[in-house]
Order: structure tokens, then C-alpha cells, then sequence
């Protein structure tokens, strides 16, 4: 199905009497499919530029991920599943600091590029949600130096027109060329904290109606090139995210384990063998008896039984 473009019904659908009612599911399911079918037509035309993301989409139903109550109907760019599982374990480590740590939606936990639909129209948006540490620590170590600074500034004041900028430390949205270096500053230092990082691109309803491809692709474009500059990715990785995240699991592996337990050994040259937890060190190591040999192993290579 092409998309045919947005009325004032699917607009409505999000109206805040709406929100938390299984009644209007159906109508925002029909509002989903034509964001899909949008969405289709935008990634053609961006192409290799969202190369490594993952298009993922909002419910429609009310649920435990948008609190009971869908406001908004949201389709975004995240990092691909084989990146999101190298820093998985990180990823939850670090949300729990947020105060929003029982927000379970997945495009919140990540960097993202969406386009969102709501009672008032349609916007574009690149956001640095408080629950995705991981991109605004990135962020953050990078901006540490002043050359960062500077280039961040300047990929945000060349923002298209029609774009607003909202950073932590700021008390609302501005214009992109009315951003200073100041206000990137206080970003720096508020990125710790349970402010938005947003660059949105609002349409109300008369500007969100018939072929919105073209002007979408062209918002897109401008995003993703913040994006790379801003996001976590294993190539730009300012805060070493992969061997904190496998030094996390590992910890969490351990913490598993209690002397006296029985484990299965799953590597080396006892894989298979059942023994008894011994001891565990300090560097994530376990030592098991197996029968009356003592056996050192990660405690990656064990699982209790």
C-alpha cells in the first residue's frame, strides 16, 4: 500500500481523550500503516546514509511501553540489533540512573531519528532520550574537547529552517542559528542529567498532509549527520561502551555464583563436567572442584545446574 497521505481523522485519533482508550486501536493501527508505508518511501530515498540503523515503530495499543496512554504514534531510527547487543548489558546498567528507568520502549534506550505523529501534526526529530546513557556519555566524552565544541555548534546552527533545538540546560526550543557556544557548554554538563537533547522539525496538520517523502528524506538527511557526529557507534566510541559492557556481563555473570553452589563448565578442556563452586577472585574468575581437581574458569564459561 503506497501512502495516500494524513487527514484530520488520523490526527484525531491521538486527541488526549483518545489516548488510553482500546477503542480507537484500530484507527491508529490504519494511522501505522500509512507511517509505515511512508517511512518506506523516505529509506528509499536516504539509502546507504542509514546504513547500520534499524527502523523500528511505537505501539498502538496501550501498554507498559507508552505508560497506558498512546499519544503519539512514532516510527525510529535506531542502532541495528547486532550493535544494541554489544552493549546491551551497559545500555540497562546505565538506564537504571535515569529517573525514567521503568520505560521499557526501545527507541528510548538508543540515540534516535523518528518521525511522529500526534493530535497536533507531524514532526521530524533526533533525540537523546535520559534513558540512553550510552549516547549521551558518548556525547558528552566527545564534547570534552573544545574542537567538539565548536563542530557540534556548527552541525546545529546548519540545521534546515523550520528546525528547533532543545539542549539540557536549556529552558525551551530555539531556532538552530540562534544556538551560542555557551548553551552547548551547559549541554556538556547537563547530559547527566534527566533533560531532553532534541532537534525537531514540527508540521502542523495543514503542512502534514499529501506527499511528505521529499521534505521528510531532506529532514532525515540533516539528522543523520548529527547523528553520527553525536551517537555511539563502534567506530566512534568515546567511552570504550563494548568493554564496559562485556566487563558488566561478566560481573553479572559472577554475581551468579556462590561458593558451595554446582556449576556446568561450558569451554575448555572440562566443557560438560559438573563441579563445585570454590572460590570467585576479583578479576571475574571462579575456581571449581571438579571431583578433586581444583579448576580455574571464567565465570562466562559456567552456568549453575
Amino acid at each position: 500500500m503506497g501512502f495516500d497521505g494524513f487527514t484530520d481523522k488520523d490526527f484525531d485519533t491521538y486527541l488526549a481523550d483518545h489516548r488510553g482508550s482500546a477503542t480507537f486501536t484500530l484507527q491508529r493501527r490504519l494511522v501505522k500503516d500509512k507511517l509505515r508505508a511512508l517511512m518506506s518511501e523516505v529509506m528509499a530515498q536516504v539509502g546507504e546514509s542509514a546504513r547500520g540503523l534499524e527502523l523500528v515503530f511505537s505501539s498502538e495499543v496501550p501498554s507498559l511501553e507508552n505508560g497506558r496512554c498512546v499519544a503519539e504514534q512514532g516510527a525510529y531510527l535506531i542502532r541495528g540489533a547486532t550493535d544494541r547487543e554489544a552493549v546491551k548489558a551497559l545500555v540497562e546498567k546505565m538506564s537504571l540512573r535515569s529517573a525514567m528507568a521503568l520505560d521499557v520502549a526501545e527507541f528510548h534506550k538508543h540515540a534516535s531519528i523518528g518521525v511522529v505523529v500526534d493530535d497536533t501534526g507531524l514532526r521530524a526529530l533526533l533525540a537523546f532520550h535520559p534513558r540512553g546513557q550510552v549516547d549521551r556519555q558518548n556525547l558528552k566524552a566527545k564534547l570534552g574537547e573544545s574542537w567538539a565544541v565548536d563542530a557540534f555548534l556548527a552541525q546545529l546552527q546548519a540545521l534546515p529552517e523550520g528546525f528547533r533545538v532543545l539542549l539540557p540546560g536549556m529552558p525551551a526550543p530555539v531556532a538552530p542559528a540562534e544556538l551560542a557556544r555557551a548553551a552547548v557548554e551547559e549541554c556538556v554538563r547537563a547530559l547527566e542529567g534527566d533533560a531532553m537533547l532534541l532537534a525537531t522539525h514540527v508540521r502542523p496538520r495543514d503542512g502534514a498532509r499529501g506527499a511528505l517523502a521529499e521534505v521528510l528524506t531532506a529532514d532525515l538527511q540533516a539528522l543523520l549527520a548529527l547523528y553520527r557526529f553525536s551517537a555511539w557507534a563502534p567506530d566512534h566510541d568515546q567511552i570504550h561502551a563494548v568493554k564496559q559492557a562485556k566487563q558488566q556481563r561478566e560481573e553479572s555473570r559472577k554475581a551468579d555464583f556462590q561458593p558451595g553452589m554446582k556449576v556446568r563448565i561450558l569451554a575448555g578442556m572440562w566443557n560438560g563436567k559438573v563441579g563445585v563452586v570454590e572460590s570467585l577472585d576479583k578479576k571475574g574468575g571462579v575456581k571449581v572442584m571438579v571431583g578433586a581437581v581444583s579448576v580455574k574458569i571464567e565465570a562466562r564459561d559456567a552456568q549453575p545446574v
